[in-house]
């Protein structure tokens, strides 16, 4: 199957081609086609950003199509809601599909608009994009997951592949026996990257989820992610691809609050922030012979611009000293010379984001600006760091950031560097390894920082280490 190109011009001869109105009789060439193609049909696709000359060159293509459901009538005396529109769905399918002799439905979505087809034909292809119970087309693209280019980049799979053999057999640098807490937004367990959950099963990454953010009636929300985007669910994907037989447990600390302009949003209380930490303390197996070994915790979360050192979180400290890196990201304001709250702790591992893929040509949000002007990069290189990454001399380290796909979620941000970096701490705090190196959190982070790529932030002159994990897992052999 040939991909469809996007964002290429039609053709200006053919363009001026006049349409005619045929029965379809013969569409055996690219031109024959287009000259069946009515004003409409050349609408949707330019509306698509599709290639006509690439499309209608195409022995067979792949279409994501939406329906014009509007043009049919259903009686509801019988239905209401959602059983109206789906039988509405079922008709204008049918009518359309009835056309089309040389078109497979690869899938239908049921209850929704849309349809996928492979269309085997031009003439069909024609037909379908002339069709007015067709409002729409897309071309069907296969995106690569960001994930698979961002683990390579910080050289993950060569980790996971060695090995030391010890009594129980070959250890593979994956994570094992470590957990990673992920104090977010929650984690939506029943996403297949996390396994068959059954909450703390062996066949689940996650064996635990807690709430500590309570929502204004004083319960919690009963949300498996309370964000509508899925934030925690992605960066414990992250974190997992990592360490990818480490465990999870997932602490939620955001709860939906009211602005002063009356504006919902989902922020995260330090009330909860500090309830979660606690629970982390309480539950640690060094104090509880039962509890989770825990070796780093995630907070892609924050606000401020901190220019200097803060100590608000001194159960920071204390974790520390029982094994448990804190990973937090700087916050995506842009700041050359500052960062948000809690990077800014003392015990905190502050970390900013870098771009693990080349673009000259792409258009990258980087935020607002002091005069609320949005503010946008154009293009960047492998290495460069991200323009909306706060930076400060408090920066610790770099990790991947943008365009990060983890549990079928695509985000950008330092929220999404921070796991890469607490997944990091799980490979190389695991037992079999701390058994080895003896290494105190302190130990893990400077190992970390000497075998990094040296990374120079072109706004600011800061230069800092990016994670390179196997070289830092090699550094173990030369100690």
């Amino acid at each position: 199957m040939k991909t469809i190109s996007r964002a290429t011009p039609l053709l200006i001869a053919l363009l001026s081609s006049s349409f005619v109105s045929m029965a379809y009789a013969e569409v055996n060439t690219p031109l024959e086609a287009f000259e069946q193609l009515s004003p409409s049909a050349l609408e949707k696709l330019r509306n698509a950003n599709i290639d006509v000359n690439q499309l209608l060159a195409n022995d067979a293509n792949d279409l994501i199509v939406t329906f014009n459901k509007d043009r049919y009538a259903v009686d509801n005396s019988q239905n209401t809601g959602k059983n109206v529109a789906t039988r509405k769905y079922k008709l204008v399918k049918q009518q359309v599909s009835s056309q089309l002799k040389d078109t497979q439905i690869l899938r239908d979505y049921y209850g929704s608009p849309m349809s996928f087809y492979r269309v085997n034909s031009k003439k069909d292809l024609v037909k379908l994009l002339n069709d007015a119970d067709v409002e729409s087309i897309q071309p069907n693209i296969n995106v690569e997951p960001t994930l698979q280019q961002s683990l390579p980049f910080i050289r993950q799979p060569q980790t996971a592949n060695t090995y030391v053999q010890t009594g129980q057999g070959r250890y593979f640098f994956k994570g094992k026996g470590s957990v990673v807490a992920i104090l977010d937004t929650g984690l939506d367990a029943t996403r297949s990257a996390f396994g068959s959950c059954n909450i703390g099963s062996a066949s689940c990454s996650v064996v635990g989820t807690y709430e500590f953010a309570q929502e204004a009636n004083g319960q919690g929300d009963g949300q498996l992610d309370d964000d509508p985007s899925k934030h925690g669910t992605n960066v414990s994907g992250i974190a997992l691809g990592v360490a990818p037989e480490a465990k999870l447990v997932s602490l939620d600390v955001f709860n939906w609050q009211v602005d002063n302009r009356g504006q919902r949003q989902l922020l995260a209380p330090s009330y909860a922030i500090q309830g979660a930490l606690n629970w982390i303390y309480n539950n640690h197996i060094t104090r509880n012979g039962n509890g989770l070994n825990v070796v780093s915790l995630n907070m892609s979360l924050g606000g401020g611009a901190n220019k200097t050192a803060t100590n608000d979180l001194a159960l920071l400290g204390d974790l520390k000293n029982m094994g448990v890196a804190s990973v937090v990201a700087t916050g995506n304001e842009y700041y050359t010379d500052a960062i948000a709250w809690p990077a800014s702790e003392i015990n905190a591992i502050a970390v900013g984001a870098v771009h693990d893929t080349t673009n000259q040509s792409a258009r990258v949000y980087c935020g607002r600006d002091y005069n609320n002007q949005d503010k946008f990069n154009y293009g960047y290189r492998v290495d460069d760091v991200t323009c909306f990454s706060n930076s400060s001399n408090l920066l610790d380290i770099l990790a991947p950031g943008y365009d990060i796909t983890a549990a079928g979620i695509t985000m950008s941000g330092t929220s999404q560097a921070t796991p890469h970096m607490a997944g990091a701490y799980a490979v190389m705090r695991a037992p079999t390894v701390i058994d080895r190196t003896q290494d105190s959190v302190d130990d893990t982070t400077r190992r970390f920082k000497q075998n990094g790529v040296s990374v120079r932030d072109s706004r600011n002159g800061i230069v800092r280490p990016r994670l390179d994990l196997y070289a830092t897992l090699m550094s173990i052999a030369q100690s």
